[in-house]
């Protein structure tokens, strides 16, 4: 019996979500700037002058109730990101910003095992700020950015690799806003917060690349490979949506992370900090120390390739 009432409670809880979830877009809609970058509303409290006291107990029971919700229903999860997606296409940032912060007050993506399942979510939240700031909507400056960002974006960076591309794209886009503290510190988090599943996707490719190496020795052709895909993140376990987004960016953008290297030097020179290392975090000294030396490998590699084939073709045009 006990556990059919518990039953009966959470059926209940599932039901009274939506509508709330529905006052929170009403009051959205409502209000007459909500393209404001550093407007907010209070999270569970009531709109309007003549709300009264129990209004505002109801606003902020709802609000617990959505708080609570959305960390127990995945369909609660992937609908709320969506239509923060949609906000921010539609230019509602206050809605967009109430949503991102129910996600924050619910803790669930801070969750090591839950970041995997943002993979989606991050990547395209990273690609509609970028339109943002290309529309001059949005600015690094705003309170909007801190909480998208800072707390977001930044928290969800090794969700997957090409998330941790894309992030590094949107502040390539606004590195000469920024400021060199600000932009060197987020480097630094990014590097940190990635470093192991950057770690495990070398050793894999290392391995692929020793397979090759074996199957071309042998004369076979090899097994299928279509490029040797990013990483996602040690966190935990991935969702089948997740796994479908990684397939869907793999074929997309060849599966690689590759252009991490490239990205961080771009976003270090444009956004001044080439000649203020002094700020740079150990971890992105370390990395670009690193980048360099491989940068002068390759290109040692290159030269003694092509010195190499230059005395072969000397040498057999002298024994013609």
């Amino acid at each position: 019996r006990s556990g059919t009432s518990i039953t009966f409670v959470r059926n209940m809880l599932t039901w009274q979500v939506w509508p709330e979830l529905l006052v929170l877009l009403c009051e959205g809609e409502a209000d007459a700037q909500p393209w404001d970058q550093d407007r907010q509303r209070q999270p569970g409290h009531a709109t309007g002058v003549h709300q009264d006291a129990a209004a505002q107990q109801q606003a902020a029971a709802g609000w617990q109730l959505l708080v609570k919700e959305y960390s127990r229903q995945e369909v609660l999860r992937k609908v709320v990101q969506m239509l923060c997606l949609d906000r921010l296409v539609n230019g509602d940032l206050m809605t967009a910003r109430q949503l991102l912060e129910l996600m924050l007050a619910s803790r669930h993506l801070t969750t090591p095992a839950a970041i995997p399942e943002y993979a989606p979510f991050a990547y395209s939240l990273a690609s509609v700020l970028q339109d943002l700031v290309k529309a001059k909507q949005l600015s690094a400056s705003s309170s909007f950015w801190q909480v998208a960002v800072g707390k977001v974006l930044l928290e969800l960076v090794d969700s997957d690799s090409q998330v941790h591309i894309e992030v590094l794209r949107l502040l390539l886009s606004v590195a000469k806003e920024v400021g060199p503290d600000s932009l060197a510190a987020a480097l630094g988090h990014m590097l940190t917060a990635t470093a192991a599943s950057r770690a495990r996707a070398s050793s894999q490719k290392k391995k692929f690349a020793s397979i090759t190496a074996q199957y071309g020795a042998a004369g076979s052709a090899g097994p299928d490979h279509h490029g040797v895909p990013g990483y996602i993140s040690l966190g935990g376990a991935a969702s089948e949506w997740s796994d479908g987004f990684r397939t869907v960016r793999s074929l997309k953008y060849g599966g690689s992370s590759d252009g991490f290297s490239e990205l961080y030097c771009k976003v270090v020179v444009v956004g001044g900090l080439s000649d203020k290392r002094e700020k740079w975090p150990e971890v992105l000294v370390k990395y670009m120390h690193d980048v360099e030396e491989r940068r002068q490998q390759d290109e040692a590699a290159r030269r003694a390739e092509r010195e190499a084939a230059w005395e072969a073709e000397r040498q057999a045009a002298g024994e013609l």
